[in-house]
């Protein structure tokens, strides 16, 4: 069967709101049906010590840390388990450690706020760890602007591979020194482009690494 593959949207959204306003986390709506695609993945500004060449990321295939330290630490309430499958479950326990770095139960109004930080090295762990498209899945289950803010966090923390250019070939990918799992964060990113699955089955690059499959979300 083939698999749905969620395409991207321009991600330009900052958590930006009325002083004394906030983002709630928890009971929010229903994951969205549906997303409208995009040519090109939006480019978020660079944070600080992602200049230069340096990946504002760990990569789940790299030793962590790698030459040149990550964009942002993670914060004092960043727990280093996440889940990534069941669906429902990897979205109620991200839901669940979120929740737990607000008291207030909303997301700050100011981007220089520590709890922030924390939530967005929770975003880069479930990213390394589950992938790209598993974190937009979990992102799908909150509103404007924390949808946005999530989505956005979650390009940039796939480093190197979201300032590659569209139209690479799984071969292009492997001669970068790129694995499986870089492979399909770059593929979901770019809405599943069809040179990269030549038997057109929903699964990108067999014929280059032959295992892919095991870094698929499982509900693909």
């Amino acid at each position: 069967m083939r698999r749905r593959v969620a395409t991207i949207v321009a991600l330009g959204v900052t958590v930006a709101v009325t002083a004394g306003c906030g983002t709630t986390v928890r009971g929010l709506a229903s994951p969205a049906e549906g997303t409208s695609a995009a040519s090109t993945p939006a480019t978020p500004p660079p944070r600080d010590g992602a200049a230069d060449g340096a990946d504002p990321a760990c990569l789940i295939e790299d030793g962590c840390p790698a030459p040149g330290a990550p964009a942002s630490s993670r914060g004092p309430g960043t727990t280093d388990t996440v889940v990534c499958a069941p669906l429902p479950t990897a979205m109620a326990v991200f839901d669940e450690q979120a929740g737990a770095l607000f008291p207030s139960g909303q997301v700050p109004n100011s981007s220089s706020d520590a709890s922030l930080s924390g939530l967005q090295g929770l975003v880069i762990d479930v990213v390394d760890q589950c992938g790209y498209q598993l974190m937009v899945d979990v992102a799908n289950q909150y509103p404007d602007p924390l949808y946005g803010w999530l989505r956005t966090t979650a390009v940039m923390a796939l480093g190197e591979i979201s300032a590659l250019p569209d139209g690479l070939r799984c071969a292009d990918l492997a001669s970068l020194g790129l694995g499986p799992k870089q492979a399909l964060d770059y593929w979901f990113l770019w809405n599943g482009p069809s040179l990269m699955d030549a038997d057109v089955d929903g699964i990108p690059c067999e014929t280059v690494w032959p295992d892919v499959e095991q870094y698929m979300p499982a509900h693909y």
